[in-house]
């Protein structure tokens, strides 16, 4: 929702309704304006009146009421933020003797200060600066006597010292690294000093629940337990006070309760809370940040309950002196208080997380005229501002135009498709002119790209490509569409398929698929029983490669090579007997295809020594066999292993193994 600004310089005049001095009022941001977009007026004067028009006719008149607050704003509760009148999480808080209001603004680590009188529009100073600038690393904050402020730096484990002037802090407490010795802090949180000079810190334990508060004399190295000194007696410490006999007041988290603990006491005693959690009048749930009279009275910050208990010393119950009324921004609500803290004339300062602001309680009258205007329909709006009930001004007139549906439709190039397939989707629109912003989603999740088409380059079987399209300053309604995507899958042909069968024969070819095939096309033609079936039968004359390619019902394909090797049988004797007749006296290749080249043929004995071998021979010539002899002599009778390889006419190699029989 867009917010515009009419700014109403006005000035005082009779007590006549009359028109005011000086400007009228101006649009400050003078861009397009459309249905549910907020108008809103102010004044340098207080507005008494105010009367809305539509094309001249009235539609809404707005009157001033009087309310009167329990507390007044005094510093942020401008939202969350890093302006000078803001914060990212306001926590400890502290007013010096002047006056002065200090904050630990957490999540923009650093701390504000704020003059007296100061309101909800006065911007703060920074006085304090974390150097590692980590979120949340302040989070205590005490002053002394002399304007030195004390700051728990988480980061540094360890408590600085900033002096009036200075935004360059001194380590004070700790800074020897993460750790629970007495010089250390496992983590330093809420602070609070004695008459003294004496530094209290509550310190978390960072490897557990529990925790303890460490005293710092002036200049000491370490720090002495005062409270939490037995293991698990303190659980989740976090606001701190002290009296001016030494007795530490610590408000427990987890215990919702506050306990006093003597000097030298291993355990605390309970003085507020301790009756489990819940919003009766003596309990707690989640007490914060607390602080103490000096007729020994506790404000205690009762966060989850969302308000300000106030304690008498010796009480069984708390009286609600803030909030109590649910969490919320109203005068009378509080959100999640974090502390609290009392001046120098007793007056009570309340630091409001969640609503990112300071609180002081005190009687506060507000003037309150509600502002906001929303047009839900075109036309000409214009106001008749009345100021203190004395004069008038008219605004400027607005022209609110009339909301434009986009009739958005997302149409994909293809759906469904196969698998791998490629998808545009392409937003259309019924308006022509208009700039709009695209914004493509697929299962939900922003894509980049910002045309009106979008390219999925591997849609999935049920996803959502959807597109949004707007175009605030043309008032167009904001629409979304979808289209559903139905991805189908691919059949596969297997590859490095390769069927062998003998020149002359033919093989049945059953190749292998997957998926739900309906029909098959194999080519080329030559050599098949048929190019329609899955399996026809081949016998080709030569080695060939046949591409298959297979569709499923929803058209969804796929290719594959299938090759038919031929090979050619070789004749090669299976004995024959060296005696000299001149007949079958030599082991060779009989016969084979014209071109044929014996590449190498080697005969080997049973214990596979090598008794013969030849290389690059033709095929039928018996000069190129073996005779039987071994090393000159004729070898002893019995079987013979034998290895060929030739080169086929076409260059192909083909090997083949087996045995020979040598008969005397």
């Amino acid at each position: 929702m867009k917010v515009y600004f009419f700014l109403a310089l006005l000035l005082i005049g009779s007590s006549a309704r009359t028109q005011c001095p000086g400007e009228v009022v101006s649009l400050l941001d003078p861009g397009y304006h459309c249905p549910g977009d907020t108008l809103s007026l102010v004044a340098s004067g207080p507005i008494s009146k105010i009367v809305w028009y539509k094309d001249g006719e009235i539609v809404r008149t707005d009157t001033a009421s009087t309310i009167i607050s329990p507390v007044a704003i005094i510093a942020g509760g401008n939202g969350q933020g890093a302006a000078a009148n803001q914060f990212a999480g306001p926590w400890q808080i502290a007013v010096d003797a002047n006056g002065y209001l200090y904050v630990s603004d957490g999540g923009n680590t650093r701390i504000q200060r704020f003059p007296p009188g100061s309101t909800s529009r006065t911007p703060g100073t920074t006085v304090a600066v974390s150097p590692q600038r980590n979120e949340n690393s302040y989070s205590g904050l005490v002053l002394d006597g002399n304007g030195n402020s004390y700051v728990s730096d988480a980061d540094l484990d360890a408590v600085q010292k900033f002096a009036p002037g200075n935004t360059i802090g001194v380590t004070v407490a700790g800074g020897n690294g993460s750790g629970w010795a007495a010089n250390q802090f496992g983590t330093p949180e809420t602070l609070c000093l004695d008459a003294a000079g004496n530094l209290y810190v509550v310190d978390l334990n960072t490897f557990g629940f529990d925790g303890r508060v460490q005293k710092w004399a002036p200049g000491a190295a370490a720090g002495v337990t005062v409270a939490g000194a037995s293991s698990n007696s303190l659980i989740q410490p976090v606001g701190v006070a002290v009296d001016e006999g030494g007795n530490v007041y610590v408000s427990e988290l987890w215990d919702s309760r506050i306990t006093k603990w003597a000097p030298g006491a291993n355990n605390g005693v309970v003085v507020a809370g301790g009756n489990d959690s819940g919003n009766a009048a003596n309990q707690f749930n989640y007490p914060r940040g607390i602080c103490r009279a000096n007729d020994g009275t506790l404000y205690v910050a009762d966060s989850r309950n969302h308000r300000i208990q106030k304690w008498a010393p010796g009480a069984t119950e708390g009286v609600t002196v803030a909030g109590g009324n649910g969490p919320g921004n109203g005068f009378n609500q509080l959100y999640l208080p974090d502390d609290v803290c009392l001046d120098s004339e007793g007056k009570l300062y309340i630091s409001d997380l969640v609503n990112q602001r300071i609180l002081k309680l005190q009687q506060t009258i507000y003037t309150y005229i509600d502002s906001l205007f929303v047009p839900r329909s075109p036309g000409v709006y214009t106001a008749v501002v009345t100021i203190a009930g004395s004069c008038s001004l008219t605004t400027n007139a607005v022209i609110i135009r009339a909301a434009v549906d986009p009739g958005l439709r997302v149409l994909a190039s293809a759906n469904p498709v196969c698998s791998g397939t490629p998808v545009v989707a392409n937003a259309i629109t019924d308006s022509i002119g208009l700039q709009y912003a695209f914004q493509w989603l697929v299962n939900g999740a922003p894509v980049a790209g910002s045309s009106a088409a979008y390219t999925e380059p591997h849609p999935t079987n049920g996803e959502v490509i959807a597109c949004s399209v707007n175009d605030a300053p043309a008032c167009v309604t904001p629409a979304v569409d979808s289209v559903v995507m139905t991805v189908n899958p691919l059949p596969a042909v297997a590859s490095d398929q390769v069927f062998s069968v003998a020149h002359g024969q033919s093989i049945i070819l059953t190749p292998a698929l997957s998926g739900d095939v309906a029909t098959y096309s194999w080519s080329p033609a030559a050599g098949l029983s048929a190019t329609g079936i899955a399996d026809p039968v081949a016998d080709p004359e030569n080695t060939i490669d046949y591409q298959l390619t297979v569709t499923t019902a929803e058209g969804c394909k796929d290719s594959g090579s299938i090759e038919v090797y031929v090979f050619i049988p070789l004749n090669i004797p299976s004995a024959f007997t060296p005696n000299g007749d001149g007949r079958n006296d030599v082991f060779y290749v009989l016969g084979g295809p014209a071109g044929l080249i014996i590449k190498e043929l080697a005969v080997f004995d049973r214990w596979g020594v090598r008794v013969f071998q030849a290389h690059d021979a033709p095929a039928g010539d018996r000069s190129y066999g073996w005779n039987g002899q071994e090393g000159g002599s004729p070898a002893p009778a019995g079987t013979y292993v034998y290895i060929l390889s030739v080169r086929l006419p076409d260059g192909r190699q083909q090997q083949s193994k087996g045995t020979v029989l040598l008969i005397r």
